[in-house]
């Protein structure tokens, strides 16, 4: 997708064109358990978009080698088990309230022990 060049309206055909020059067909056609490497948003939304397969970040790469036997990951699709930590849709919203609403309390706590503090100063 180029970054956001692919998510303009009037490129995203254009965006998808060039993917299957190359990059989507691979993706296709690599075996259930091969791993589909992608650290880029755009990267990793455009083989979402135009394939069943989802890419991990190298970062997820790097946990599964340390938590898999020696062979990397058992079976097919194997990114299932480390899934990527981005929301989307309600669950994005009702994690961004939870954040916010620890974030206010924290926020009315950290208030009323400097309110508590300067007033014991001040006597």
């Amino acid at each position: 997708m180029a970054g956001s060049f692919g998510f303009e309206a009037d490129k995203y055909e254009i965006s998808m064109q060039i993917g299957e020059q190359r990059l989507l067909p691979a993706v296709r056609a690599a075996a259930r358990d091969t791993l589909i490497i992608a650290d880029g948003f755009s990267c990793k939304h455009q083989i979402q978009e135009g394939t069943d397969r989802q890419a991990l970040h190298l970062a997820q790469v790097l946990q599964m080698a340390l938590h898999e036997a020696p062979d990397g990951p058992l079976g097919g699709y194997p990114k299932v088990r480390y899934p990527d930590v981005r929301l989307y849709g309600p669950e994005r919203f009702r994690a961004t309230l939870r954040t916010a609403s620890v974030l206010g309390i924290g926020a009315i706590l950290a208030g009323g022990a400097a309110y508590a503090l300067a007033r014991r100063r001040s006597t």
